[in-house]
């Protein structure tokens, strides 16, 4: 997949949304960013206290919050 974007006056750019839904991309979400031969490259970082971060003031199970960080945890690494 392949989209264009640009880079504003302040360096910032926009990640088309149809990219942050395939990588679930939310609002204060980490990139890491690195160069290599030349490409840029944009890694999510991940963290389980940002995914839980999500679910502030819900009542989870603990069943229900491990169903929930395997599914992050295999969405991320696949």
């Amino acid at each position: 997949m392949s989209k264009v974007s640009s880079l504003t006056s302040k360096g910032q750019i926009v990640i088309p949304k149809q990219i942050r839904d395939q990588f679930g991309l939310r609002t204060r979400d980490r990139l890491q960013f690195s160069v290599d031969n030349g490409v840029i490259i944009a890694k999510p970082i991940s963290t389980v206290e940002q995914f839980l971060g999500r679910f502030s003031g819900k009542s989870l199970s603990r069943g229900e919050m491990k169903t929930l960080i395997a599914k992050h945890y295999l969405a991320k690494h696949r």
